[in-house]
């Protein structure tokens, strides 16, 4: 299920053409998401363990260093606005990772490192439309919609405790406001 998170960052454009650049950048992003389990399994945390029954909520609370890679195109300026895609691919860093269990065989579990559940490094592609609107010949404000998907599992599939094999990744719909001088 869905989990409302922000990506706070700085954007960086290298024109090579004129309505052609490189972007990068780098971000704090904050995610995450529900899943309800369908068979009992345990999660390993750091210090213990803890079953979870099948119908049993399990959330997850990610923070990632993103670096997003991708090439912007824009229209030429029109009046004040400048429409724009974006898209790219990103590698993201985790800095933390913890696990809710609102029921569990330990009780309710709020804020739970879960290196050991999730993995330190993933991987993805975006794509990000929007549109600029100039306020002066050096700044402009820009707003915009994207889609950010993974390519790996987010969470890991421990051999050694009873866990179901899965795949979860993460997929963002994005909103986007910024400045940009």
């Amino acid at each position: 299920g869905a989990k409302a998170g922000f990506d706070l960052g700085i954007n960086v454009l290298y024109y090579f053409k004129e309505n052609y650049a490189a972007s990068s950048g780098i971000s704090f992003l904050s995610a995450g998401g529900r899943q309800i389990a369908i068979e009992p399994h345990t999660l390993v945390f750091n210090s213990f363990t803890a079953e979870v029954a099948p119908g049993d909520e399990m959330i997850y609370n990610l923070r990632y260093l993103n670096i997003p890679l991708g090439a912007r195109l824009q229209t030429n300026q029109t009046g004040s606005m400048t429409y724009f895609a974006d898209l790219g691919l990103d590698i993201r860093l985790r800095l933390k990772s913890t696990i809710d269990l609102p029921v569990s065989s330990e009780g309710p579990i709020n804020g739970e490192q879960a290196k050991t559940e999730v993995y330190g490094l993933n991987a993805g592609w975006h794509v990000h439309i929007g549109l600029e609107y100039e306020m002066s010949s050096e700044t402009s404000l820009v707003a915009g919609l994207g889609f950010d998907h993974d390519f790996f599992d987010v969470t890991k599939d421990l051999e050694d405790a009873d866990q179901p094999g899965d795949r979860s990744t993460l997929g963002i719909i994005r909103f986007r406001f910024g400045v940009k001088f």
